[in-house]
C-alpha cells in the first residue's frame, strides 16, 4: 500500500508539499502532469494524487469520476518515450472515501545516472520541485545533472582534499548534532565529531587518507573552506508577509537575507523564522 486513507487525510490537511502534489483530474488527466512528474523524479520522488481539489482555499476531497480510464491514461502518458525521457516504475493505487474515489500515484526518485527527466525529447524542459511548485531548471541546474549522470560519484559526495580535522565549523556541528539527536536519533550523543561524520557519510576516503565530502564541507565547513572550495556558494533566503494560503508566485518577497556561510549556520541563524513563517524554498547557488 503506498498511503492509507487516514495518512491522506492528514496531508490533505497540510497542503501541497516538496512530495506531494494534488490534482482535481475529476474526468480526465490534467493536461501539465508531466511537469509534476518531471519536478517529482528530478527531486526526491513523492506523491501525485488525483481527486482532490481546491475549493475555496481549501483542499478537499471530490473524487475521480472513471478511475480505470483515468488511471489508464496518466500511466500510458508517464511511459510515453515520446512525451518523458524516462519510464519511471511508477505504483499505482485506488482510495474510496465517502465524496469519491482517490487515485495516488507513487514517483520515484529517477536514478542519478538518468537525471534530469526532461519532457518532449527537449532536455530544457526539464523541472524541479521546490515547496508545492514545479519550476523549470535553470542553466546551473541542468549542468548539476549532467555532471552528477556522467560521474561515477554524486557530485555533493566527491571528496574535498583538505583536512579532516580543520575544515569544520565547530559550533554549526555541535548545532546539528544536538538538532539531530532531539529529532531522529538518540544514539550518537557518545560518540566524537569525527564519528559521527563517519558514521553518516561526510567523510571519504583519498588516497590512503579520509577527507570530507563536497556535502559535508556545504554543511559543516568553516569559512576559509566555504570560500576555498564552493567560491560561488550564497544561499538566498526570501520570505514574504502573506499566509501560505495566500502565496502566489507572482508576489514579490517582504525581505530576503543572503548568506556566504554554510547552511546549518543559516539554518540555525533563521531556526525561529522558519518554524514560524511561511517562506519561499530556500535556493543555493552553487
Amino acid at each position: 500500500m503506498l498511503i492509507t486513507p487516514e495518512e491522506l487525510v492528514k496531508k490533505i490537511k497540510f497542503g501541497e508539499s516538496n512530495e506531494i502534489a494534488f490534482k482535481a483530474a475529476n474526468l480526465e488527466v490534467p493536461a501539465k502532469i508531466l511537469k509534476t512528474v518531471s519536478a517529482l523524479a528530478n527531486t526526491n520522488g513523492g506523491l501525485i494524487v488525483f481527486g482532490v481539489t481546491e475549493i475555496d482555499g481549501k483542499l478537499t476531497i471530490t473524487g475521480v469520476k472513471d478511475v480505470d480510464r483515468v488511471q489508464s491514461e496518466f500511466l500510458y502518458l508517464a511511459r510515453n518515450p515520446d512525451k518523458i525521457s524516462l519510464n519511471l516504475p511508477i505504483s499505482a493505487q485506488a482510495l474510496h472515501f465517502d465524496d469519491g474515489h482517490v487515485l495516488c500515484f507513487r514517483i520515484p526518485e529517477a536514478p542519478v545516472q538518468e537525471k534530469p527527466v526532461f519532457l518532449n525529447k527537449e532536455l530544457s524542459a526539464s523541472y524541479i520541485r521546490k515547496g508545492a511548485n514545479n519550476f523549470r531548471c535553470d542553466r546551473e541546474e541542468l549542468l548539476d545533472f549532467i555532471r552528477n549522470a556522467s560521474s561515477e560519484q554524486p557530485y555533493d559526495s566527491q571528496p574535498i582534499a583538505t583536512d579532516l580535522h580543520s575544515f569544520y565549523d565547530e559550533e554549526s556541528l555541535t548545532w546539528y548534532r544536538k538538532e539531530f539527536e532531539e529529532r531522529v536519533s538518540k544514539n550518537d550523543d557518545k560518540i566524537d565529531a569525527l564519528s559521527f561524520l563517519r558514521k553518516h557519510g561526510f567523510v571519504v576516503e583519498l588516497e590512503g587518507r579520509e577527507v570530507p565530502t563536497r556535502a559535508a564541507v556545504l554543511l559543516f565547513g568553516d569559512q576559509q573552506h566555504i570560500l576555498q572550495h564552493l567560491p560561488k556558494m550564497v544561499v538566498d533566503l526570501q520570505w514574504y508577509s502573506h499566509s501560505k494560503e495566500e502565496y502566489s508566485p507572482i508576489e514579490g518577497w517582504g525581505d530576503r537575507e543572503i548568506l556566504e556561510v554554510n547552511l546549518i549556520k543559516m539554518l540555525a541563524k533563521n531556526k525561529q523564522f522558519f518554524q514560524q513563517t511561511f517562506f519561499a524554498p530556500i535556493q543555493t547557488r552553487p
